[in-house]
């Protein structure tokens, strides 16, 4: 009984070292911190300027004026709350399809992960044992290895003007759902490179998301942008395991039927995001590079 309350607290201290170092070393945002004191945000953007680039960013007093300026400009602007400029004009439809691709990223990421065990076990149950073709629960740690070298692509195409970040995203949804229809359409031998396949594209999905969502949405709103979409890939994994439960009484491979479907409506809603913004001035208005 006292087992799996030992591994909850020591799951949840790599939380607690992040916030402590965190709230020891992280500095604010510049631009909020301008927004306050000047001067002091000023040393915040010098302080991130010499630990990305080595050396000391100078200030003259033509900047400082032309900053206090844009502070001046700013704090004369209506007040508008970052919730209301989410359903607003053309970022309703960005809205809508950002919390759709959230959606579909922890329903199928977590989807595959919770349910891969419970399909396994359902197919080694059915399999004709003469055949041996019985897929081993040590295939789960090939399929987990996939996740890693996910990053090392994420690192690269991101940045890759001819991919950029959208097209990060689609091309993961579409390889996801080809992976997860190829462990329902083909051969059970071929079932575990299926999943590895799915694995590896649905965890690159969230690698690539998470920049793009932030740099969709104006700098006022970027924060609260990014927590309603995270919050939409919550109720999707709340509703992850109803699912899963539903589908796998039904066919063993069935769930990840259902996965695949969802990976492909994650690549069209993507499809339908208004630009890439790979390369992009933030804050430019649509249309504007």
């Amino acid at each position: 009984e006292s087992a799996w309350r030992a591994l909850l607290i020591w799951s949840s201290v790599p939380a607690l070292v992040a916030f402590v170092l965190g709230w020891i070393f992280l500095k604010e945002s510049p631009r909020h911190k301008i927004l306050q004191n000047a001067d002091e945000g000023i040393q915040v953007f010098k302080h991130m300027y010499r630990t990305n680039h080595g050396y000391e960013f100078q200030i003259g007093e033509y900047e400082r004026e032309k900053l206090n300026e844009w502070v001046e400009n700013q704090k004369k602007l209506p007040k508008a709350s970052p919730i209301s400029e989410l359903v607003k004009g053309k970022l309703l439809r960005t809205s809508i399809l950002v919390w759709i691709s959230w959606w579909v990223l922890s329903f199928v990421y977590y989807g595959i992960t919770y349910s891969l065990p419970l399909i396994i076990g359902k197919l080694n149950n059915t399999s004709n044992n003469a055949n041996n073709d019985e897929i081993s629960y040590q295939d789960l740690y090939v399929a987990a290895i996939a996740e890693i070298p996910s990053y090392v692509l994420a690192v690269f195409a991101i940045e890759w003007k001819n991919l950029g970040r959208k097209y990060s995203v689609i091309l993961s949804f579409a390889c996801c759902a080809l992976g997860c229809f190829g462990t329902h359409f083909f051969s059970r031998s071929l079932f575990i490179w299926f999943i590895l396949f799915a694995k590896f594209w649905a965890n690159s999905a969230f690698a690539f998301m998470a920049p793009y969502t932030s740099e969709l949405y104006p700098t006022q709103c970027r924060a609260t942008g990014l927590g309603f979409a995270s919050a939409a890939s919550r109720i999707g994994g709340m509703i992850m395991p109803w699912v899963i439960v539903r589908t796998l009484e039904i066919q063993a491979t069935l769930p990840l039927f259902v996965f695949g479907v969802a990976s492909a409506v994650g690549a069209v809603a993507c499809a339908l995001l208004p630009y890439d913004t790979t390369g992009r001035t933030l804050d430019l208005a649509e249309g504007e590079k």
